[in-house]
């Protein structure tokens, strides 16, 4: 089980159950282990030179999160992406968006959060044009876009607790930003939404922050049944 990252380990720093946690947690939201994927305590403890009891700790807190399934006399796998839990997701932020862009419409900060957008889509569209395109800072500035909405409506609590709630989601979104032709589109969507905010109108920030949210995340499912179908569970 090969790791993109370096070893602590190698360089003699010791390693806690917390430190591997977090570590598997990244490949595992990264795609560097992919969905149903067995994951073996031994296999992790050799990695890592460590006993396997901060490795047990470890496999305990991400099956807490959802992040593994701990199946008895088999072993222990990376959680299935859930549809259902994407589709409901999506539903909350949808609505919790919609809430930060009315509140932004009435907000004497609105040309604030309008030029910070921008911004951030420049920075999008400039990452898209790029030959060294990567789709995985594609898609922490996807995600800051989105951010830029609580954090201007002072309520960057809420996305900490939607980050917290999107074990399958963000694998989902970065399986679907690997393909550029995506990303070029996703930045279309969010150019749509700018102009909306900018002009204020709320029927059609409804529409395209619906689009773009949950019937594009509904979409995304559907096209990645055939290509990953092994990945997906509980979908239409």
């Amino acid at each position: 089980m090969a790791r993109l990252f370096e070893n602590p380990a190698k360089k003699g720093i010791p390693i806690s159950s917390g430190d591997i946690y977090h570590m598997l947690k990244e490949d595992i939201l990264t795609l560097k282990l992919l969905p149903g994927q067995m994951i073996s305590e031994n296999e992790v403890a050799k990695l890592y030179r460590v006993s396997r009891t901060p490795v047990k700790t470890a496999f305990v807190r991400l099956e807490n999160e959802g992040f593994v399934d701990v199946i008895p006399q088999r072993g222990t796998y990376v959680s299935k992406i859930d549809a259902k839990h994407i589709s409901d997701i999506s539903h909350m932020r949808y609505v919790l968006e919609m809430d930060m862009c009315k509140a932004a419409m009435r907000s004497p900060g609105l040309k604030t959060l309008i030029a910070d957008l921008e911004e951030s889509l420049k920075e999008q569209e400039q990452m898209v044009a790029s030959p060294d395109f990567q789709s995985y800072d594609f898609f922490h500035m996807d995600s800051n876009f989105h951010r830029l909405l609580f954090v201007h409506s002072n309520r960057e609590q809420i996305w900490s607790v939607i980050l917290n709630n999107q074990v399958f989601y963000t694998r989902l979104r970065l399986l679907d930003t690997k393909s550029k032709e995506r990303c070029e589109n996703i930045c279309v969507e969010h150019r749509g939404i700018l102009d909306a905010l900018t002009k204020k109108d709320e029927a059609l920030l409804h529409d395209l922050v619906y689009r773009h949210l949950h019937y594009k995340v509904h979409l995304m499912t559907q096209s990645n049944i055939d290509e990953h179908r092994d990945f997906l569970i509980n979908f239409d």
